[in-house]
């Protein structure tokens, strides 16, 4: 009898183990509390990924727009525009020189011209 039931035991053990796992509504699911901040800041509730380099052409255009041969007056310059015209903390980094970088947003774009490279993201806060 002790042979038995192990055995049934060891059978309501596997089926328990092989149960799907729960269903989650998934409508909105991790995205939803990304796209209300987003639209918080005026983007849309699905932001477009035009390149790897830049997902809004609003800031592509701000960068565009103030973006001058010398790094450390464009950074200035397109970190105060992107803050009026889009709101939010941008961090912005300009250089003449190749750089790397490795940021965790959901607004960025990279542009430049001839002389001059920028970056720039919305800074999130950690509440």
């Amino acid at each position: 009898m002790q042979f038995n039931q192990l055995l049934s035991m060891l059978k309501c053990l596997t089926l328990t183990r092989q149960r799907e796992p729960p269903r989650y509504p998934v409508k909105d699911g991790y995205r939803q509390p990304i796209r209300r901040a987003l639209a918080a800041n005026g983007a849309a509730s699905k932001p477009e990924v035009f390149t790897d380099k830049c997902n809004d052409e609003r800031l592509k255009k701000i960068i565009e727009e103030n973006i001058d041969s010398n790094p450390s007056s464009s950074k200035r310059k397109i970190q105060k525009a992107a803050s009026d015209e889009i709101g939010g903390l941008f961090d912005v980094i300009c250089s003449s020189h190749d750089f790397s970088y490795l940021a965790n947003t959901q607004l960025f774009c990279e542009a430049g011209n001839d002389d001059v490279t920028c970056f720039a993201f919305l800074h999130t806060l950690i509440q």
